[in-house]
């Protein structure tokens, strides 16, 4: 698929304060799905490993509402980064 197929400037849908993440990514993903965009579903999380490399993923967005959950395998690198470090991404 051509780059300008699909490739639109966003940049005066972007609120000068992000006061909730969700929202945003609400419309990115909004703005994406009416563009055309076959990626618009996806999103990257990244952490950082316990050895101090960071480490990204590509995770499907299946649903957005007004909470975030977030499904892994419990022995997954994922599930060790953000217990280990005791951080979460959001």
């Amino acid at each position: 698929m051509p780059r300008g197929s699909v490739r639109n400037d966003f940049a005066t849908d972007v609120p000068t304060r992000v006061t909730d993440p969700l929202q945003l990514l609400k419309a990115d993903r909004d703005n994406a799905r009416n563009a055309g965009d076959p990626w618009a579903d996806l999103c990257v999380v990244s952490s950082i490993s316990p050895d101090g490399e960071p480490r990204s993923r590509v995770l499907v967005v299946r649903e957005l509402n007004d909470q975030l959950a977030l499904f892994f395998n419990a022995s997954s690198p994922k599930s060790e980064e953000f217990t280990l470090l005791n951080r979460y991404p959001f």
